[in-house]
């Protein structure tokens, strides 16, 4: 399947959000009464990076077009 330029941008805010979600969700749980386990942050955090990533990278992505 082939997304446009607006749909991979708006799939891209969409897993900011997400990304964004997680880090002020690690940050919070981990400062208030420790509530997450630090491996369980961890985890976490590297997951929104993984995330911030394949964002980045769909915004990387050049329209290619069939017709030649």
């Amino acid at each position: 399947m082939r997304f446009n330029k607006d749909q991979r941008e708006g799939l891209a805010k969409v897993l900011d959000n997400i990304a964004t979600a997680f880090i002020i969700g690690v940050t919070i749980g981990s400062v208030t009464d420790h509530k997450i386990a630090p491996r369980d942050g961890i985890f976490l955090l590297a997951f929104a990076s993984a995330i911030i990533a394949i964002a980045v990278t769909l915004r990387g992505v050049k329209e290619t077009s069939d017709v030649h």
